[in-house]
């Protein structure tokens, strides 16, 4: 959900939507979660400091999920991808910002 927060407000912003539509379109839907709100809501004010749960911790846990998915046989692309994102947004300098900082990585390099 963190992932997602991030993708959307970015995407609705390069697409010149107002974030705000999409949560009408969730809205009291199966994925309209109070998670996904607050993440949304951290990224929109700006508020990633203090971390709820940093990109270094998520990071470090994401890592530890994909390698022992591998050590199974198993890929799990998500978390894969979750996991090179957290990535990124710690080259960035982002280690101690809540994991929805995520979002900083959208912008295709």
């Amino acid at each position: 959900m963190a992932n997602a927060a991030g993708e959307v407000l970015a995407l609705a912003e390069a697409l010149d939507v107002e974030p705000d539509r999409f949560f009408e379109v969730l809205d009291g839907g199966p994925l309209d979660t109070p998670f996904l709100r607050v993440k949304a809501d951290l990224i929109r004010e700006d508020r990633l400091s203090p971390a709820a749960f940093a990109v270094g911790t998520s990071g470090k846990d994401a890592r530890l999920i994909v390698a022992a998915a591998r050590e199974r046989g198993l890929h799990l692309d998500g978390a894969e991808a979750f996991s090179a994102r957290l990535d990124r947004a710690a080259a960035q300098g982002r280690t101690d910002e809540d994991m929805a900082a995520t979002y900083y990585v959208s912008p295709a390099d």
